[in-house]
């Protein structure tokens, strides 16, 4: 059966249906974009990325954040815990659905691989040291600037296909970056001391 719509196709629209028709709509997309598990980093001490008992999930399956990892096919990830001061370590390939760093102790230092948000990277709080590892394919919100740490002569990292908004910060005298892979900003400021900056 084949349907029709012209310009002349009465189509009617109840004004007293379209919040309810708005809600419909709302959760629709929320069941679509929610992550299976919201993973938050437990307690405010030093650890790594990798450790699931590092991790507390809602619901209580799979393990650290990484999409696919213990059988859950999304994560977000959380890191918000206040207290000392603390570094979360990344340094292996991730891939989370969101990400939110809100915690003006916590570090994240990502040291190697790669870490990719299929929704966003927001960084409100805390210190971002961007020290070996990708971001990539993502799209970065960051209150708080993107930290490439200096490595000597090693790059320190590297942004590729990345939509950033926020500012990049070389606070060591041999910071360096490379910016490649179709990396964009809709806004950015550079600080740093006596640190380079690549486009590729």
């Amino acid at each position: 059966m084949n349907s029709k719509f012209s310009a002349r196709t009465p189509f009617r629209f109840s004004n007293a249906l379209a919040p309810l028709f708005g809600v419909v709509l709302g959760l629709f997309a929320l069941a679509a974009s929610a992550a299976v598990v919201t993973s938050t980093w437990s307690a405010a001490t030093s650890g790594n990325w990798n450790v699931n008992s590092n991790w507390t999930n809602v619901p209580a399956q799979g393990g650290f954040p990484n999409n696919g990892n213990g059988g859950v096919a999304t994560y977000d990830a959380t890191i918000s815990p206040l207290g000392s001061p603390y570094t979360v370590t990344l340094n292996s390939d991730v891939t989370v659905e969101d990400l939110l760093l809100n915690s003006a102790n916590a570090t994240l230092s990502q040291t190697s691989g790669t870490l990719s948000a299929t929704g966003a990277i927001t960084l409100s709080a805390g210190t971002y040291s961007l020290a070996g590892g990708t971001i990539a394919n993502s799209t970065v919100n960051a209150t708080v600037p993107i930290a490439f740490a200096g490595l000597g002569s090693n790059l320190s990292g590297t942004l590729s296909g990345v939509t950033v908004s926020g500012d990049l910060n070389f606070p060591d005298t041999f910071s360096e970056g490379l910016i490649t892979g179709g990396t964009t900003f809709t806004t950015a400021h550079l600080s740093g001391v006596h640190s380079e900056i690549g486009f590729a």
